[in-house]
């Protein structure tokens, strides 16, 4: 009887240094970034099915069955993540293993992290390309910064929280391993599209703050000319003199965040 079946608790299961030195192997020696799926869980999982109380050899192979040493599971990942950079696809390699491929992990302090060391694999050169329109969004994107740091000041949490968004989120663009060509263009006036050698794309996108009425009661929403209208049907709108958010001459509020 597969014991699993009749209990939510995962088997948890220390990896043998043998078992360690062959994941390593298979990790090590992918060709692809299919091998290193195909053979680094096959040896992986292999060894799980063949822990006693895994239930038939032949049952499909169920990540969440299992549980590893919390030790043992980053370095895993880590090793496979880091092999992955040689084909630009560490981003997708690390998301789908901690997501679903691998099993799941439990704290034991007494098991040592396991040494998967491997070669830098990363390409010993980046090419970016920015088209036109993507250095005017970079540009519009300074000019916007500079206009919250002169209307709200250098301190304000509006000039801060945007600033801090818009540097750390291109500095991770600009950094991030996904092949070896990364090109850039525009997407609206404060936003850039994204698309890598390796398929990737992904958007660092501009989101402003809605400009609402500030007074108790009233849920409008004003826009730039100063016209006020519900969010939504049956929303409550004053009649009254409407008090914005923050001035409709001011530069808008808001953040960047990254979007795949």
């Amino acid at each position: 009887m597969d014991t699993f079946a009749n209990s939510t608790t995962p088997i948890r299961r220390v990896l043998r240094p043998d078992e360690l030195h062959r994941i390593h192997t298979m990790i090590h020696d992918a060709a692809d970034t299919r091998q290193l799926l195909v053979l680094a869980l096959g040896v992986l999982y292999d060894a799980l099915l063949a822990t006693p109380g895994s239930g038939p050899t032949a049952q499909p192979i169920v990540p969440d069955r299992y549980a590893l040493p919390s030790s043992q599971w980053q370095a895993i990942l880590t090793a496979m993540t880091r092999r992955a950079e040689a084909w630009g696809t560490a981003a997708e390699i690390g998301l789908a293993l901690a997501t679903g491929l691998l099993p799941g992990q439990y704290d034991d302090p007494s098991v040592p992290a396991p040494d998967l060391r491997l070669p830098d694999y990363r390409p010993a050169e980046f090419r970016i390309t920015l088209t036109r329109d993507a250095i005017d969004v970079i540009t519009n994107c300074e000019a916007h910064l500079d206009q919250l740091h002169r209307y709200y000041g250098p301190i304000s949490e509006v000039y801060q929280t945007a600033l801090h968004s818009w540097h750390r989120n291109l500095t991770v663009l600009l950094t991030i391993n996904a092949g070896s060509d990364l090109r850039l263009s525009g997407d609206g006036p404060l936003s850039l599209f994204v698309r890598a050698s390796s398929g990737l794309t992904c958007g660092l996108i501009f989101h402003q703050v809605t400009r609402r009425c500030t007074i108790d009661g009233c849920d409008a929403l004003i826009a730039d000319d100063g016209a006020a209208r519900p969010p939504h049907t049956g929303a409550a709108v004053g009649d009254h003199q409407h008090i914005p958010s923050y001035p409709l001459a001011a530069a808008r509020p808001g953040t960047w965040s990254l979007h795949s």
